[in-house]
């Protein structure tokens, strides 16, 4: 049986909830599918039964190494963390010594710096250039002092201005030119995130229809949910607004800012028509999502945005920021023909005014939203990324 090392999101700093985990539960269930035993290697992270019912994978052949153990709450400095994996797993690489390695987002180049196989990389966007970029596309972000003392300690770990990566897969446009850029590389793939549509031999999804808008996404400033919660207070209709998303352990800031969402929330004439849903089931979401008839993204740096094609395969309609590095509006919506897109949150809540009170303009854009959101789908993208496996362990 071949052996993959496979390094989680973040340059392996948690495997946990989120689209980025739920790719690399994916892929590791795709190689598993094809006789590969995978070594999946983060600092910390889910149990291997947590990660099979968050992500809805069966991992047959994959084995665990968190060096912090399951959900670690120890805080430790981000390029401690670092430097730690990349000594593991240079360890591991020694001892194993597989034909290839999969990361996520960042290569730990001191972990592979006596290896001989194929590196592959899989970018949902790099660690190293998450925070700044994120200060320079939202005005309401900013970089503090440490992150600014990591990023230039993390620059001796990770890929900087250059990437030594055999294949590096990222997963949109807005990655793909960014990665560019910053690797001055050329030869750089597009591979789209894999999305579950358990509506795929349907026509349209059997439940009814409500008056439901979800904003879904990890429970992140960067998100922006607020905007979903103030288009509800600022429209004339009556309809229930749900915020589901991922929300880590251990965040004080992260937690924080639910508190913010909920303060916000009841300020509503109606304190029961938003409701805040953190880490809830598939069974949960599919449930919520076939009852929705609105599937909104408000975050204005968004690389990719699973949830989005989630909601679309629902037959919700997506209404998404519309901007220059949001990728719902420029991969899954290709610039408004499969969608919606809004600026603000007035903007916001006229479309979804509009979608609500307009039964046919809702169903045109129902059917489109189904029909697109085939083009994502999970099976696809497992033939395509073992596709580019196979053929770089067959060159190891």
């Amino acid at each position: 049986m071949n052996d993959v090392v496979m390094v989680a999101p973040n340059a392996g700093l948690e495997m946990g909830g989120g689209g980025g985990c739920r790719v690399a539960a994916k892929m590791a269930e795709a190689m598993n599918e094809k006789g590969y035993r995978i070594e999946l290697v983060a600092l910390t992270g889910y149990t291997l039964e947590q990660i099979e019912w968050l992500h809805n994978v069966k991992l047959r052949n994959t084995n665990l190494h968190y060096i912090l153990g399951n959900g670690s709450s120890q805080p430790i400095p981000e390029p401690v963390g670092l430097s730690m994996l990349s000594l593991y797993i240079r360890r591991l690489l020694s001892k194993i010594k597989p034909r290839l390695i999969i990361f996520h987002d960042d290569i730990l180049i001191p972990a592979i710096k006596e290896y001989n196989g194929k590196v592959l990389i899989y970018v949902h966007f790099p660690l190293l250039h998450k925070a700044r970029s994120q200060a320079h596309f939202a005005k309401e972000w900013n970089v503090s002092i440490k992150q600014r003392v990591y990023d230039m300690i993390n620059q001796r770990l990770l890929a900087h201005n250059s990437n030594p990566a055999d294949v590096i897969i990222t997963n949109s446009t807005i990655t793909y030119r960014y990665c560019k850029t910053a690797w001055n590389r050329d030869d750089i793939k597009i591979l789209f995130p894999p999305v579950d549509n358990p509506f795929l031999q349907l026509m349209k999804p059997r439940s009814k229809k409500e008056q439901l808008v979800m904003s879904m996404g990890g429970i992140h400033p960067g998100k922006r949910h607020e905007l979903a919660i103030m288009a509800r207070k600022l429209s004339k209709l009556d309809y229930d607004l749900v915020i589901l998303g991922y929300q880590p352990r251990r965040s004080r800031w992260l937690e924080n800012y639910r508190r913010f969402l909920c303060s916000i929330s009841r300020e509503m004439d109606r304190e029961s028509c938003v409701k805040i849903l953190c880490n809830a089931s598939e069974r949960r979401k599919w449930n919520l999502l076939t009852k929705a008839k609105i599937i909104v993204h408000a975050s204005n740096l968004e690389p990719f945005g699973i949830v989005v094609v989630e909601g679309m395969a629902a037959g919700a309609v997506p209404v998404v920021y519309k901007g220059p590095v949001s990728g719902p509006w420029i991969d899954i919506l290709n610039k408004g023909e499969y969608g919606l897109g809004f600026e603000d949150s007035e903007d916001l809540s006229d479309r979804i005014d509009e979608l609500l009170t307009n039964d046919s303009l809702w169903n045109k854009y129902s059917r489109i939203a189904r029909k697109r959101a085939r083009h994502f789908d999970t099976l696809k993208f497992k033939h395509n990324f073992l596709g580019i496996v196979e053929e770089l362990c067959s060159c190891a």
